[in-house]
């Protein structure tokens, strides 16, 4: 049975953590609030209903959860079953877990098998905030993702620009058409994780009044001939029939070259509706839930 998981973004983080570092746990909250990470501090915030039911409930809305061991973590044991509770049950809902372990504090035997972990030598700021940096979160939050680079890029090399994203993507990522807007875009299809992933599922959704022309084939940006050749191969992946305003994509095995396909836009007569979202679902052999983002438009 495959879940769809609600749609958490900005990504919400739970710190899992002991009362006595309450200061470690607002070093990291502020810093993660700075790349627009919403943050729940569940030692601050867990009143009012039944302990076990209220992290429960907090963990399966989070996007993952960071988890501050310290000696202070298993000096109270029931603080140490508390915080291995919530490592065991962000493990069963297959959530990243990040571990800051601090002065190479002992932890329970199971967490460096279910965790990636950084090591603090001190509970200097500095050095939490160094640790931090280490971390790739895209990894975790995005193994695969797709994109519309604001990039200028010729599809035939010393000749017009066949490509229109230049024109209609802005610094943030929004898509800004002109009125009865036709041409062609291209996007990219990354893979985080550094390895091949088995069962990508990307499905793009575009508004009903958008017509689409999608172009099968896979743009060969390191080609030494004059033209951007095309590679359609079976075997890289399968596109599935669909809706007029949808491109739904299987890779069996995704590669970990970056992908880059094109799309042809045309914007239909439109009414009322002024601006809205291109939505994307994507799914792979290690989610139990759809990926999903949003690129928000507008139409001038």
């Amino acid at each position: 049975m495959r879940i769809n998981k609600p749609k958490y973004y900005p990504e919400k983080i739970f710190i899992s953590y002991a009362t006595e570092d309450s200061m470690i746990a607002n070093i990291i909250k502020k810093e993660l609030e700075k790349i627009s990470f919403i943050v729940f501090l569940a030692e601050k915030e867990i009143i009012g209903s039944p302990l076990i039911e209220k992290l429960k409930s907090e963990i399966i809305s989070s996007n993952a959860i960071f988890v501050i061991w310290t000696k202070n973590s298993s000096k109270i044991k029931r603080t140490s079953n508390i915080i291995s509770f919530e490592v065991g049950m962000a493990y069963s809902l297959r959530l990243p877990i990040f571990l800051l372990r601090f002065n190479n504090a002992k932890v329970p035997w199971f967490f460096d098998k279910v965790t990636d972990y950084e090591n603090v030598r001190t509970y200097c700021e500095n050095d939490i905030i160094s640790s931090l940096k280490k971390i790739n979160f895209s990894k975790f939050f995005h193994p695969i993702d797709v994109i519309f680079p604001k990039e200028k890029w010729t599809k035939y090399k010393g000749k017009i620009n066949a490509y229109r994203n230049v024109d209609v993507i802005d610094i943030r990522g929004c898509l800004r058409f002109p009125q009865n807007f036709k041409g062609t875009l291209f996007y990219d299809i990354i893979n985080n994780t550094m390895k091949p992933t088995k069962d990508v599922r990307i499905k793009m959704r575009f508004p009903e009044f958008f017509k689409l022309e999608w172009n099968p084939g896979i743009l060969n940006t390191n080609s030494t001939k004059k033209e951007i050749t095309k590679i359609i191969r079976t075997e890289y992946y399968f596109p599935i029939p669909s809706a007029n305003n949808v491109i739904y994509l299987f890779f069996p095995s995704l590669s970990t070259d970056n992908l880059r396909m094109e799309v042809n836009i045309e914007i239909l007569n439109i009414n009322e509706i002024r601006q809205g979202n291109i939505d994307i679902e994507i799914t792979s052999e290690n989610t139990i839930w759809h990926n999903m983002k949003s690129f928000p438009f507008s139409i001038n």
